[in-house]
């Protein structure tokens, strides 16, 4: 039996057209991904919450996702990472803060506490460096002004000229 060869299919390039549209998608699936993708995050499986505290915490999560506003894929993995952080956080948290927690067991919620902190404080800061908001610090330690020249001591920036 001899097969016909199709027609290769052609490699989607960076500098070509988006690959969201070059794969046709239901927005409404699209959605309901996204949605799917916060259900693990958020615990929300746990048979202590009911209808309306499940459909709000979703709606806070996707709420937060959109205050984020990622502009690429990067910015969009770094997002739901940085929501699935602040809801660990706060888990443990609220299991730290319970009236009869024991006492080895409310430091250790609160060291997690912590960690998570910090891990979230690295993530925005990759956000802002990613999107080019980072701040640039600049020690300069020996400077020598010759005869007629001239030295500046404070912070210098560009102005932007008006198109």
């Amino acid at each position: 039996m001899t097969t016909t060869p199709s027609k290769p299919i052609k490699p989607i390039k960076p500098n070509d057209a988006p690959a969201a549209s070059a794969v046709k998608v239901d927005e409404r699936k699209l959605q309901n991904h996204l949605f799917n993708e916060f259900l693990p995050l958020l615990r929300l499986s746990s048979p202590d919450y009911d209808q309306d505290e499940l459909q709000l915490k979703m709606h806070r999560a996707l709420k937060m996702f959109a205050d984020i506003d990622p502009q690429d894929g990067c910015e969009s993995m770094l997002a739901r990472q940085m929501i699935g952080i602040h809801h660990a956080q706060h888990e443990c948290l609220q299991k730290a803060l319970l009236p009869n927690q024991h006492f080895e067991a409310k430091l250790m919620y609160l060291d997690q506490v912590v960690k998570l902190s910090n891990v979230y404080i690295k993530q925005m800061q990759a956000l802002d460096k990613h999107r080019g908001h980072a701040s640039q610090k600049v020690t300069v330690e020996h400077v020598t002004v010759e005869s007629g020249g001239q030295a500046f001591v404070g912070n210098l920036g560009h102005k932007k000229k008006a198109s």
